[in-house]
């Protein structure tokens, strides 16, 4: 199949056949070769990976095998492993370099959930209960803000 290349920036000049890219945000990985580079995925990933009785590397749910990539979220927990073909299918290496102090996650804390948070203690399901126990109308699809604002707005003013 000949075809031309175009490299048109734009949709409105393009021709009616495209070959497309996703837009999407460039995202740091880190090569595992071996046991030798662990030291320096655990400060990538941010947290402690276990080892099972075969000797086999695990992040949670996540086996790391030589020769990976490995992708991790601000939580420190691995979101993705590639063997270096899948890797090249699904990635550009853009930039790389030694493993340094700065490429070491910042784990983010994950905020507990505040049961009942400023509903004063209340529920989505309570806030559905004393809405309908006061005959006030409302959509069953409204999240626990929206029912609390109408709450407040209808049941507290009484």
């Amino acid at each position: 199949m000949a075809t031309t290349a175009s490299t048109s920036k734009s949709f409105a000049s393009a021709r009616q056949s495209v070959i497309i890219r996703p837009r999407t945000a460039e995202q740091q990985g880190f090569i595992y070769h071996n046991f030798s580079d662990l030291k320096n995925l655990v400060k990538f990933v941010g947290s402690k990976p276990s080892i099972d009785e075969e000797g086999n590397l695990w992040f949670r749910k996540q086996m790391i095998p030589d020769n990976s990539v490995i992708l991790r979220n601000s939580y420190g927990q691995v979101t993705d492993v590639l063997s270096f073909d899948k890797a090249e299918e699904q990635y550009t290496v853009v930039l790389d370099s030694e493993f340094k102090p700065e490429h070491a996650n910042k784990v983010e804390k994950k905020e507990p959930s505040v049961k009942g948070g400023n509903g004063g203690g209340m529920t989505r399901n309570d806030l559905k209960d004393a809405l309908t126990k006061a005959k006030i109308d409302f959509k069953s699809g409204l999240t626990k803000d929206q029912l609390q604002v109408l709450y407040n707005e209808k049941v507290s003013k009484k």
